[in-house]
């Protein structure tokens, strides 16, 4: 899915939405912030991570992020090393030469 703004073009964030069945949710897309694409992860709404490339071309960094009650994550690694897999493949496709942004 792709936000739109008021004028029908895309705004400056534009927003791919993958759905995992185990409670995560990806959404990728471009920030004002960031030179690259960058995804984020979110584990029943609330951000778990983002995964940028902004230190260079095959570099993903990924972001931890608190929970919003201050306590820890639980989160079942496959479905989290699943979730980080898909991110990281939508970045690589979004970033490659032949895709026009």
């Amino acid at each position: 899915m792709v936000e739109k703004g008021e004028s029908g073009k895309a705004d400056s964030v534009e927003r791919f939405k993958i759905t995992d069945t185990v409670g995560f949710r990806i959404t990728v897309g471009t920030e004002p912030t960031f030179e690259n694409p960058i995804a984020d992860i979110y584990f029943n709404d609330e951000i778990v991570a983002v995964i940028n490339q902004e230190s260079g071309d095959n570099c993903f960094v990924i972001e931890l992020w608190p929970r919003r009650d201050g306590s820890r994550w639980q989160l079942d690694l496959p479905a989290f090393e699943n979730a980080i897999a898909q991110a990281i493949r939508r970045l690589r496709h979004l970033n490659s030469p032949e895709i026009e942004r």
